[in-house]
């Protein structure tokens, strides 16, 4: 049913974009429906279901004929509802008065002549329910079958039994969306007043809902319909296409993720690499992962890994050992990425000793506001941990942050620095 609505839904739209009129009615049933009584069934009771989704619906016939109706109904009356009198009708051949078929019922329904015909410009769909209907049961009850059956042989005696007959309608409540369409104008219609075509179709429209009634007994009040909106497609059509856009763009992306996985099938581990920061993790899911290994010539996935070595390096330069930069130059031995130790492993160097706890807090920083929780006092840096914190602020981009302290602080390190270096300042 959802599928259907969303097929007349889209032919609609795309017959408007070829020039047609759209014209769609979201109602509401007042009383049960009734349709397809005089159906053959084995109860006699019929009802008419629409053959590929098993639910009640309105046959577009059907309604074209009602409109029809409708539309006559509309013309005998004048702008107040009241019934025009017979004296402006025309007559017939006996002189009884008639109604003479116009211009704008000829376009809209169509018309055949002894020497010409054309098909209407109103092209109407079958009407569904907007949700799996709900049916309920009513009742026929003949009071007097003998006298119906004996073809007025016997009179309708008070001694005949009632002899109930039950029937399906759709319950009062239901709601259903009308759905037409004004094609192009033909070269033969007598009317080609677009304005006055629609009108005299929404007019006849509302007639048909509210006071004519669709379906069977209609003068019994069954078939009335409340206009609930008009000119657009129910809320819930429109989410349904909403919904359908979502599942179509999943599916693309799907589709486009598969092919990704073929030509890139390391890009799935990346995520995890992207976590590691400890030695543990590092060993774990990389140096001793077999399943990586064929991998490592992939430039993006060895940046990746080379990234996380740095990330656990820094994090805790104290344990990162001769063994340990020994195993991850290994890994990237037959790599593209080149690896190089984030500091000296000589512990003779005085330029970068490791056993410097501040230079080693500075070298471990991940972020500014890892800097900001250590309270570095610039001004009593030495050489190699003012040129390890300038690397770190270029890292961050303080330089050229809108942050007026990230600026400010690097401004006191380049000064700083330059203190310490007298010849190049």
């Amino acid at each position: 049913l959802r599928d259907r609505h969303r097929q007349q839904s889209n032919f609609c739209q795309s017959a408007k974009a070829d020039g047609f009129s759209v014209f769609i009615f979201h109602v509401r049933l007042q009383s049960p429906y009734i349709s397809g009584l005089g159906m053959s069934h084995p109860t006699e009771t019929g009802m008419i279901f629409d053959h590929t989704l098993g639910i009640p619906y309105i046959p577009a016939a059907g309604q074209k004929g009602l409109l029809r109706l409708a539309y006559i109904l509309n013309d005998l009356k004048d702008d107040a509802g009241n019934w025009l009198p017979l004296e402006q009708f025309s007559q017939d051949e006996d002189g009884n008065p008639c109604w003479e078929e116009d211009d704008i019922s000829r376009t809209l329904f169509g018309f055949s002549d002894k020497k010409d015909a054309l098909a209407g410009r109103l092209v109407i769909l079958d009407a569904y329910p907007l949700l799996q209907p709900e049916l309920a049961e009513d009742i026929l009850n003949p009071h007097y079958g003998v006298y119906y059956g004996s073809q007025g042989k016997n009179g309708p005696s008070e001694d005949q039994s009632p002899v109930p007959v039950k029937f399906m309608v759709v319950k009062e409540g239901q709601e259903f969306v009308f759905r037409f369409l004004l094609r192009h104008g033909l070269q033969k219609a007598p009317s080609a007043d677009i304005e006055a075509l629609s009108g005299e179709i929404k007019a006849a429209m509302k007639t048909a809902l509210t006071e004519e009634g669709f379906g069977a007994k209609t003068a019994l009040g069954y078939g009335r319909f409340e206009i609930l909106d008009e000119g657009e497609e129910p809320e819930i059509v429109q989410q349904w296409f909403r919904d359908a856009e979502i599942v179509k763009q999943k599916r693309e992306q799907d589709r486009l993720t598969r092919i990704e996985l073929a030509r890139y099938p390391w890009r799935p581990l990346l995520r995890k690499i992207e976590k590691v920061d400890n030695w543990g993790e590092f060993k774990m899911h990389i140096l001793d992962n077999s399943n990586v290994q064929k991998y490592r010539e992939e430039k993006e996935f060895a940046e990746s890994v080379k990234n996380a070595a740095l990330r656990v390096a820094r994090r805790n330069p104290k344990k990162w050992i001769e063994e340990r930069n020994n195993l991850v130059i290994d890994w990237f031995a037959t790599s593209p990425a080149v690896w190089e130790p984030p500091f000296s492993q000589s512990k003779t160097t005085p330029a970068e000793p490791v056993g410097n706890d501040l230079l080693s807090s500075i070298i471990s920083l991940f972020s500014w506001s890892d800097y900001r929780k250590m309270n570095i006092k610039i001004s009593s840096l030495d050489k190699s941990s003012a040129e390890a914190l300038k690397e770190k602020f270029v890292e961050w981009g303080c330089k050229k942050s809108k942050d007026k302290k990230q600026k400010k602080a690097y401004q006191q390190l380049v000064d700083r620095i330059n203190k310490l270096n007298p010849s190049k300042s």
